[in-house]
């Protein structure tokens, strides 16, 4: 039998009851963690904190599988199909890059299936470790601007992204609450919107699986690159610029952008990408001074401004390194921007850097 939440008012599936259940491999169940008002995703998920038998405490994300047999209709039996494809694609992603040791991408340490006696559905699980919180928190926490740890998160981004595009691995959801902080460090976490193996889950927009208020221009405008694995990894940059914006402005690049194009040019007008392309080079370029103002005066901390011009740019085809092409490289790889952020965050721990 399927529960609800014993008041008659509403329904629960088995994955929101597990609280001090044992689970395989020496895990126990302590109690809910609170979603984040800002998380996505595909699957209907409830998030725990685990302990595991050497008393590590870690993260649990359990899959609910009961949501489209409490509405029933003649497309239940797709939907809960295209649930479980979902968590199979997600579990073997995160194993993946469990196995291939991405140092700064969040780490599965456990991916299992269990029943409960209340019911005769499975609910699936992930765990991975668990983080402190994510950037925006730490961020808030701040009450002086550590330009060093800023720094050293664009590089830890900029490390983690490379890693995952090395795998064939495009995240397509960077953003500041998928961006974890740990004792050692940021990493990228929540791959449940990437593409992996040319496939993306079965509950998420193909055209576009990410959180839709932090899209690339060219997704607001329906334009796309021939080229599959260039077009995601020019998201992924255009996302992990937008991050860097966060960092110091406080602000997203989407939005930024929103703000500053005409709204005769604007995405939800109906105009052309191509047409609408000068006006977003122009609003990006203003962005990019705000931020160069930001960095203050140090033409060291200036060209950070100058990474988010090639990162953000809005043309997807001119993203990324500008003079990679011509030289015979990648202009979507990532190996500048990772020395330039280990460099400025390098200068900023020994104190030979700051905003002042």
């Amino acid at each position: 039998m399927l529960g609800t939440n014993g008041d008659g008012g509403g329904f629960e599936g088995p994955a929101a009851r597990l609280e001090g259940k044992e689970l395989p491999g020496g895990w126990k169940v302590l109690e809910k963690v609170n979603r984040s008002e800002n998380a996505t995703g595909g699957l209907l998920s409830i998030g725990y904190k685990v302990e595991g038998g050497d008393g590590r405490i870690a993260y649990m994300k359990a899959h609910d599988y009961s949501e489209p047999l409490r509405r029933g209709g003649p497309n239940m039996t797709r939907v809960l199909k295209a649930m479980l494809q979902a968590f199979l694609l997600e579990k073997d992603l995160n194993e993946h890059c469990a196995d291939a040791r991405m140092s700064r991408v969040t780490r599965v340490l456990a991916a299992e299936g269990i029943h409960t006696e209340e019911s005769e559905l499975p609910v699936d699980y992930l765990i991975f470790e668990l983080a402190e919180g994510d950037v925006r928190h730490r961020l808030g926490d701040f009450e002086e601007n550590d330009l060093a740890w800023k720094l050293r998160t664009c590089h830890h981004i900029a490390v983690g992204v490379d890693q995952l595009h090395s795998a064939e691995v495009f995240h397509q959801d960077l953003k500041p609450s998928n961006i974890l902080v740990f004792t050692d460090g940021s990493k990228v976490g929540d791959l449940g919107s990437a593409w992996f193996r040319n496939q993306v889950s079965p509950l998420v927009d193909p055209s576009y699986s990410g959180d839709k208020d932090y899209a690339p221009p060219e997704c607001q405008y329906h334009f796309e690159i021939p080229d599959v694995k260039a077009r995601l990894r020019a998201r992924d940059l255009y996302m992990f610029g937008g991050v860097v914006l966060f960092m110091f402005c406080q602000t997203d690049a989407t939005a930024a952008l929103q703000r500053k194009v005409p709204d005769k040019h604007d995405y939800e007008s109906g105009a052309s990408f191509e047409d609408a392309l000068p006006h977003l080079i122009e609003a990006t370029e203003q962005i990019a001074e705000d931020l160069e103002d930001t960095m203050g005066s140090d033409p060291k901390l200036r060209e950070v401004a100058d990474r988010y011009r090639e990162l953000c740019h809005p043309d997807p085809r001119l993203r990324g390194h500008p003079t990679a092409k011509k030289r015979g490289g990648d202009r979507y790889a990532l190996n500048r921007y990772i020395s330039f952020f280990d460099h400025l965050a390098r200068l900023a721990e020994g104190g030979s850097l700051s905003l002042e």
